[in-house]
């Protein structure tokens, strides 16, 4: 038995901590932040099984709900195989939006994006962006990670960088495959230098400004 004894207004005051009561309150308190600290991620989600009742509550992230005959959670959208019961996520489309930001009336912009079923680099443009517009762009489904962007305007104002240099059309429309590995000026390409934006599923803002 240990004892912790103070004072206060001139009585003593002896507190008695039982070690096997103290070892009850620590197992308690590791058992309760280690299995709420799991079930984040685990369970709760889109598709996922519904946290038990010492996990959390609710069960169910927000705008979901427990579905006893599928054992698991789902929205008002959620798809699922009628054969396996296995959830099917959604596939949701990237989209980069090229934002004339600046003074400039027209801002020309090419980008360039990984082609993930041929493993290169592709350039793409010209996007003709009038001041206060934007220019939206599909990259495809769930495309998530790196774009590369550039522009320029007729005053001869240039958005480049040193992230990566590629080549692109100087004077038409253009998609180039392989971008990154051409060399530019034997193959009647110029080579600028773009900036590395970072995309994920759904709409991402790029903006020239001034």
């Amino acid at each position: 038995m240990r004892e912790a004894a103070s004072r206060s207004g001139g009585f003593k005051r002896v507190i008695v901590i039982r070690p096997l009561k103290l070892v009850m309150i620590a197992a308690v308190s590791i058992l309760f932040f280690t299995v709420t600290g799991e079930a984040k991620g685990r369970c709760g989600g889109e598709g996922q099984r519904p946290c038990k009742i010492w996990e959390r509550i609710p069960s169910c992230n927000k705008g979901l709900k427990e579905s006893f005959r599928w054992k698991m959670c789902v929205g008002p959208n959620t798809r699922i195989d009628a054969k396996t019961g296995r959830y099917i996520p959604e596939k949701k489309v990237t989209y980069l939006n090229l934002c004339n930001r600046s003074t400039r009336p027209t801002v020309y912009a090419a980008i360039a994006e990984w082609i993930d079923a041929y493993d290169v680099w592709n350039t793409r443009g010209w996007w003709a962006v009038a001041a206060g517009r934007c220019a939206k762009i599909a990259l495809g489904q769930n495309y998530r990670g790196s774009v590369y962007v550039y522009g320029w305007a007729d005053d001869g104002t240039e958005w480049a960088s040193r992230d990566a240099r590629f080549c692109v059309d100087g004077y038409n429309a253009f998609e180039i495959v392989d971008a990154d590995r051409h060399q530019c000026r034997t193959s009647g390409l110029s080579g600028v230098g773009m900036a590395q934006f970072d995309v994920r599923p759904g709409n991402n803002n790029y903006n020239f400004g001034n």
